[in-house]
């Protein structure tokens, strides 16, 4: 995927300093099971530290969200539209 997000900041140094997660050799490897079959092309092990650093932005993002809004950004179960609505 280097390369074919250029949208997408590279963003590595986040997930290496400050993420709980250490990237080990198995962690990388997890992680290129679990979004292989999203990839119509082979992760690679590059793809995997991508990877993981877009979804620690990400939940940054969320967690930056649920801080400023409160309360504002939750749903109960009767709220949940079917999948096939969505």
């Amino acid at each position: 995927m280097p390369g074919r997000n250029k949208g997408v900041r590279k963003v590595y140094h986040c997930a290496h300093a400050h993420s709980p997660v250490s990237l080990t050799p198995a962690f990388i490897e997890k992680t290129i099971r679990v979004w292989q079959p999203y990839s119509t092309t082979p992760l690679t092990e590059e793809d995997a530290r991508e990877i993981t650093a877009n979804m620690v932005t990400l939940f940054r993002y969320l967690a930056e969200l649920d801080r400023k809004y409160p309360g504002e950004c939750t749903l109960n179960q009767n709220e949940l539209l079917p999948a096939k609505q969505m």
